[in-house]
């Protein structure tokens, strides 16, 4: 259970689930806006943060710090956010990570969870987190609501929607992204992130409920949000995010950078992979693709 914190917007496991479904209608449009954020759980926050927003030269959301037994920091690929977190005091050994928790913005949340009722995607109760708030007064800066038919014990899966006194989540992706074009992507030339794959060790319930979620796979089976990165289902022996795709101007250009500190992993069905151990075991790989946004998603 990830708890709160000043600078963290964190899942929740909440109650008993709310609004599962009947079946009695056909849903009226999209659920999902966007991917919004990743979590990742590392044992070198520090290391990490640094690399992404040092090395790859990512815009950083918020400085790392710490408050007490926590540390947080987030750096943005242009259109989601990858938090970096630690509880805890620092550990001997080396320092591993994983990817725990993902964050969704609906499309609104109050039009979203209608949407889930009809489409018989059960949800928790929204939980909305009290915060000061920019004008110095005390209210809600955001409410969560934990998605369990899609969570798996690894791996939260939540919406997640800002208040607009509290933050224009719109505006920020568009100065993070502002950002990310006017250093040219940094040393990889990086665009955006163009895929979320997930692993799921009981792959035909996972894939029918994002589907459920969703709508329909495009061509090449992904699944589509109206915005952000596309999702991608696939089996495997455990579930959670097997790895995030970010999309580069050029691969050869990215390739020439990872070879010339020794950074570069494997190459497989058109991909690059940063060498795992340069980024604490993550797997994240790169794709040279249109930068033309989905269709959206189909029903």
């Amino acid at each position: 259970m990830l708890r709160r914190c000043l600078f963290i917007f964190a899942f929740l496991a909440a109650a008993l689930p709310f609004g599962a479904s009947q079946g009695r209608t056909k849903r009226k449009g999209p659920v999902v806006r966007q991917a919004d954020r990743i979590l990742i759980e590392s044992g070198g926050p520090e290391a990490l943060f640094n690399f992404f927003a040092d090395t790859l030269r990512l815009p950083v959301a918020w400085p790392l710090a710490a408050r007490q037994d926590y540390t947080s920091g987030g750096v943005s690929t242009g259109d989601i956010v990858l938090e970096i977190y630690r509880y805890g005091k620092r550990e001997d050994g080396p320092a591993s990570a994983r990817y725990a928790g993902l964050s969704c913005e609906p499309y609104p949340l109050e039009d979203a969870l209608q949407e889930l009722r009809i489409i018989g995607i059960p949800y928790d109760a929204p939980e909305q987190h009290i915060s000061t708030l920019p004008d110095g007064t005390e209210g809600t800066a955001y409410t969560t609501v934990n998605l369990p038919s899609l969570s798996h014990p690894t791996l939260p899966v939540s919406f997640i929607e800002y208040s607009d006194k509290f933050l224009q989540v719109s505006v920020r992706r568009k100065q993070w992204g502002n950002r990310l074009l006017l250093n040219g992507g940094g040393p990889l030339g990086i665009r955006s992130t163009h895929a979320i794959v997930l692993e799921s060790a009981n792959f035909k319930k996972d894939e029918a409920e994002w589907i459920r979620l969703l709508g329909k796979p495009d061509a090449d089976g992904c699944l589509h949000a109206v915005l952000g990165p596309a999702f991608r289902i696939v089996p495997g022996s455990k579930s959670g995010i097997e790895r995030i795709v970010l999309r580069v101007q050029s691969l050869t250009r990215a390739e020439a950078f990872l070879k010339e500190h020794a950074l570069l992993g494997k190459e497989e069905n058109g991909e690059i992979f940063l060498k795992p151990s340069a980024v604490q075991e993550l797997a994240i790989s790169l794709v040279e693709t249109p930068a033309d946004p989905p269709a959206g998603p189909a029903f």
